[in-house]
């Protein structure tokens, strides 16, 4: 689920951000809805989506309440932390976090932490004490096995193998389905398709702003035929780049 998005008044009311054209403080805005847990946003796809101008983008540079990471405007927010105070156990850390810390060596990022509301991982086996009359004949039978057994063999009980017992092993790409739900058009094939799962979850690790941008952009684009065709997550995550070349081309 996303984050609530929130802004801090000692910023949006200062005079260094009221001195600023209405439209640059709305992409401002329109930045840090988008922006990662981080603070980090793709500010092209924001600024293709809303029409807003390079100028107002240049502003937000100029004024120092956003950093460009790289020439395909990645940009940092530099008041995040004062806008959004993300729990740990709730944080996702962006996927530009190593170019940030690249780019603003002193930046102050939070390390995510286990949920709390999610049971607590397990210290040991659990304890027992209720023996029926066919657990005390299985252990006996294990008993006589481990007396006749061979020199060097090695016995283990069955309950090692029980599979009811087993813990369940986690889901391999268990956000695929969250990102493939920001698809104006699915298919239930990508459920069971490796490929489509793998990239279902590299799409989510992007942000649902970001992906739902990008297919906004598409849908709006497609009958262009110097637009990347996307018909598959698969399509829209190896294309990420030549759709963005291609927005910047339009």
């Amino acid at each position: 689920m996303a984050q609530r998005r929130m802004f801090s008044q000692r910023i949006t009311n200062s005079a260094r951000f009221q001195q600023m054209a209405p439209s640059a403080q709305a992409l401002y805005f329109h930045l840090g809805m988008a922006a990662d847990d981080d603070g980090v946003v793709e500010a092209f796809m924001v600024m293709r989506t809303t029409k807003a101008a390079e100028d107002d983008f240049r502003v937000l540079v100029a004024k120092k309440f956003v950093v460009p990471l790289n020439e395909e405007q990645v940009s940092y927010i530099l008041d995040w932390n004062e806008h959004n105070l993300i729990r740990p156990d709730r944080l996702t850390p962006s996927i530009h976090r190593e170019l940030l810390v690249k780019v603003i060596p002193d930046v102050e990022l939070a390390n995510p932490r286990r949920r709390a509301d999610l049971p607590a991982l397990p210290t040991g086996r659990p304890v027992d004490n209720q023996r029926t009359a066919q657990d005390r004949i299985g252990k006996d039978r294990l008993e006589l096995a481990v007396a006749d057994a061979p020199a060097g063999y090695e016995i283990v009980s069955l309950k090692e193998y029980d599979t009811e017992r087993a813990p369940k092993k986690p889901a391999k790409y268990p956000n695929a389905r969250t990102a493939f739900s920001w698809f104006p058009f699915q298919e239930k094939s990508w459920l069971t398709n490796t490929t489509e799962l793998k990239h279902g979850e590299m799409l989510f690790e992007r942000g649902e702003q970001q992906v739902r941008a990008a297919m906004k952009f598409y849908m709006a684009n497609r009958d262009d035929e110097f637009c990347p065709q996307i018909t598959k997550p698969s399509d829209l995550e190896r294309k990420w780049r030549d759709l963005l070349a291609y927005a910047k081309k339009t």
